[in-house]
């Protein structure tokens, strides 16, 4: 009898501990995938599925997902790279990445890539090392040695000329930075070679016989004609057929015509000037009318 109730008792122990108990119900996998579905189809939930279709993340998640990715990548991150580490969507992806570089002070995309200011302070300071090296870098070197266009990089390295790089862009040709020291250098030699020159010298004779870099040339000669410090001209602008004429040619090609008139007591067509005269003429068009007709007048 005594076991009977000890069993009665230990039945209504388990009744009540059954009664107490929580009901845990498990979802399958499956059955939890179909739910979400349906309420981000209902807009009840805003989540985005992972491409393996198990796992699911918020658009806020990706966006910080990004922002880590392109502080670990030292400021620039392909778009594509970033799909793959996230493991959504690509268009999920570029519309976010779109979004912080509207939002982001100093974060832009360029060419399927995230840049930040981070990446460019470093890029700055690594074309400026190269720059003090060789005293002058091309746009066209830079674009192939970091992948980026050039009108980008010329906008992003022209606001950091004078701070993080110390060198100057050619004002005519935007595709060249020099340091000073480099400027100075080949002032000093085209001032001291043009001043030895006593005829007209075609100047892409002396950038291929010297090696001047052309913009630079064309731009130190024009300075130095405009200040005085050359006594001369630059006939034919930048171009391939500009000639500088010293004033010792023309003062040399006046005496001659002078000496001549005196002489002779008359001038003949210009072309006899040219091929007697002991001037050294390389064009007749270069030859100075003007002070011929002036010297017919004054006599």
């Amino acid at each position: 009898m005594a076991a009977d109730w000890e069993e009665i008792r230990r039945l209504a122990a388990d009744f009540q501990r059954a009664q107490f108990a929580d009901t845990v119900q498990r979802l399958s996998e499956r059955n939890c995938i179909e739910i979400i579905t349906k309420l981000v189809e209902d807009k009840k939930l805003d989540v985005v599925f992972t491409l393996d279709g198990k796992e699911f993340v918020t658009p806020a998640q990706i966006s910080r997902e990004i922002r880590d990715e392109l502080y670990v990548h030292g400021g620039r991150i392909n778009i594509v790279e970033l799909q793959q580490i996230i493991n959504v969507d690509w268009v999920h992806v570029e519309n976010k990445a779109s979004d912080i570089a509207k939002s982001d002070r100093g974060a832009q995309l360029v060419l399927g890539q995230l840049i930040d200011d981070s990446y460019l302070e470093h890029l700055a300071e690594e074309v400026n090392d190269k720059l003090q090296e060789a005293g002058l870098i091309s746009i066209a070197e830079l674009c192939k040695s970091y992948d980026l266009p050039g009108d980008f990089l010329t906008e992003e390295l022209s606001k950091r000329l004078g701070k993080l790089i110390q060198g100057e862009m050619d004002q005519y040709n935007r595709g060249v930075i020099f340091t000073p020291a480099f400027v100075a250098r080949h002032k000093a030699r085209i001032r001291g070679l043009f001043s030895a020159i006593t005829r007209p010298t075609p100047i892409s004779t002396m950038i291929g016989a010297f090696g001047f870099q052309e913009h630079l040339l064309y731009s130190v000669l024009e300075e130095l004609v405009i200040s005085g410090r050359l006594k001369g001209s630059v006939v034919g602008g930048r171009q391939d057929k500009a000639v500088y004429i010293p004033d010792i040619y023309a003062r040399t090609q006046n005496s001659w015509v002078d000496s001549f008139l005196q002489q002779n007591g008359y001038l003949g067509p210009v072309s006899s000037f040219i091929s007697e005269s002991s001037v050294a003429v390389i064009s007749p068009d270069l030859f100075n009318v003007t002070n011929v007709v002036t010297r017919l007048r004054a006599a």
